[in-house]
């Protein structure tokens, strides 16, 4: 194990998946959702509807203004009224193949983990870089670069596990849905309809608020 200067995690714990509160380092709201909300929906509307319908109109409207303005269906979770915002440890480094075809794919609610795991792979694996990040049946997808073996290969394995019992938009305590979906959320954001919120993705590593 590489001398770190960091006290590291033995493997067999489970660490990485407190999920309660926002992080040191979180982005501010933007004012202008509530506007969002007046714009997609009228006053009458807005009236007539449930709490949980005005919520799915304003995320479905925010989707809408992306795919217009950037081209893209997903929202990072800067722009996800209910995505956690805790930010990516900056240290992280992406592979060059990783940057080029997309394969950061974090959900905003496993930042947290992401972020524990990253601190215990320095000290495991030393210099490394991320591969692949994302979601596959309900868990943490997590490829490094050189291949994490042993003791880091296990590590990768608890935050796994640590990720199937939390939220992929908020960060709380969740569950893993029933197929076809597959994904982990909480009872406040489930992925299935009629009552579906649409996920959000981590900003990568080093990446700043504008303005």
């Amino acid at each position: 194990m590489r001398e770190c200067g960091r006290k590291c995690v033995s493997v067999g714990r489970h660490v990485g998946s407190g999920t309660k509160g926002r992080g040191v380092m979180s982005i501010r709201r933007d004012d202008a959702f509530e506007g969002i909300v007046d714009e997609a929906v009228s006053t009458k509307e807005r009236a007539e509807m449930s709490a949980s319908a005005q919520r799915f109109a304003l995320i479905f409207w925010i989707r809408k203004s992306v795919l217009a303005e950037h081209r893209r269906l997903y929202l990072y979770a800067d722009e996800h009224p209910e995505a956690a915002q805790e930010l990516v440890d900056p240290s992280i480094r992406l592979s060059e193949r990783a940057r080029s075809e997309r394969s950061w794919n974090l959900p905003a609610g496993w930042v947290r983990i992401i972020n524990g795991l990253h601190a215990d792979l320095s000290c495991l694996l030393g210099d490394y870089e991320v591969a692949y990040v994302g979601q596959n049946a309900g868990g943490l997808r997590f490829r490094t670069s050189p291949i994490a073996r042993g003791g880091a290969a296990e590590r990768i394995g608890v935050a796994r596990a640590d990720s199937m019992a939390v939220c992929t938009v908020c960060g709380g305590t969740a569950r893993i849905e029933t197929p076809p979906r597959s994904a982990t959320r909480c009872p406040r954001h489930p992925s299935s309809r009629p009552d579906r919120i649409v996920g959000a993705i981590a900003r990568p590593p080093g990446w700043t608020m504008k303005g």
